[in-house]
This record gives C-alpha cells, structure tokens and sequence, in this order.
C-alpha cells in the first residue's frame, strides 16, 4: 500500500532542495512510491519554440530516448509540449491526436524506449518566465491499464509539477543574482520599480 503522507512530505521537500542530485534522488523516490517508470520534467521559455538549448531537462527516463529526442529535434513539434504551452490540464497520450509523421514516428521509438503509456501534467507561472512539462511514462500499453495507473495520482502529480516549475524558477533567479551581482537593497529597489512608484519615491523610500 502506498503511504500517502510520506508521499505528500517528499513532495513538499522537493521544493527546498537546491542541490541537483539530491533532487533527482528525492524525485526518484516520489516516482517509485507511485510505481511511475519513467519520467522527464522540462522547463522552457515563454514563446521560445526552437532553440533546445533553452529547454531544461531533468530526466528520469533512457538516457538513448532524451538523447534520441534532441538529436531529432522533436521538441520543435512535440505534441506534450503543444499540450503544456496551451493548456494547463494533464492530458493521457491516447488524448492527443499525431498529427504528423514526425509525431507518429517520436511516440513510436518513445515505445521502445519503454515509454508506452504517457501523461502530461502542464505547470504555468505567475511570472509567465517558464513553462513546464512533468511527462510521467510506464510500459503497459494504455488498453492494459498503463494510462489509468497514471491517471490516479494525476492530482498529486499536478502539485509536483507546480512544485518543480518553482524550483527551477528559484535556481534561475539566484543565477541572476550571481550573473548580475546583485543584493537585498537592490531587490528591493527593483521590486518598488516594478510596482509603478516614481524615482524619487524609490529614493525616499530607501534613503
């Protein structure tokens, strides 16, 4: 039986983790204890649909499919990301239609690769910097059941996928902070820019 309590506190813990390894590892975990395969959670940018280099991955999967999937550029029509970009519902795979052959041909070797039942569980910001894509996968076929061992803990998998969209959002910001060597004060600064107030007021505020 799966203990629910210690699922909901490793999920939670997640958000605190700030060191790459200890994430997949904790991850891992959550993902086992909803006996989840395979997984892949990707953050891209708003409005960014080309350049790979954008997108972040944290992969739970085959190292050959992520491999595969940037090698053929999949992520340019990828049916889950269309899915995430536009909707902020999750969406079983046999829900979206290939409409392609380039599609056809990425579920068909994601097959192979294991990925054989497939979930998507969009995170959308409030700060519209990132979207993300938390893409859960099993081997059962969906007419075996495969979709709806998925489809249970798609409320659950809806708050870790929020939960990793923030983590990601935070290990960004604190990268331009370090990028652009900035302090508490001049957040604050920024922060009161931001809100509209005049120059002077800022200065005032401040000293």
């Amino acid at each position: 039986d799966t203990d629910i309590g210690a699922l909901l506190t490793d999920i939670e813990a997640l958000g605190m983790c700030d060191e790459g390894g200890a994430l997949h590892r904790l991850l891992r975990r959550v993902m086992d204890g909803m006996d989840i395969g395979q997984f892949l959670f990707c953050t891209f940018p708003v409005g960014d649909e080309v350049a790979c280099g954008h997108h972040h991955f944290l992969v739970g999967c085959a190292p050959g499919w992520i491999q595969l999937y940037q090698q053929r550029h999949w992520y340019h029509n990828d049916p889950f990301l269309v899915h995430a970009r536009c909707q902020g519902c999750p969406a079983l795979g046999s829900q979206l239609p290939c409409q392609s052959a380039g599609q056809q041909q990425m579920r068909e070797m994601a097959a192979r690769y294991g990925l054989r039942s497939c979930m998507v569980v969009p995170a959308h910001a409030r700060t519209r910097v990132f979207l993300g894509a938390l893409l859960v996968a099993n081997e059962d076929e969906p007419w075996a059941g495969g979709e709806a061992r998925l489809w249970r803990w798609q409320v659950l998998l809806r708050a870790l996928s929020v939960i990793l969209l923030e983590q990601r959002l935070s290990m960004h910001q604190r990268e331009l902070l370090q990028a652009w060597k900035l302090g508490s004060r001049d957040l604050d600064m920024l922060a009161l820019v931001n809100a509209g107030h005049a120059a002077q007021e800022v200065a005032a505020r401040l000293g």
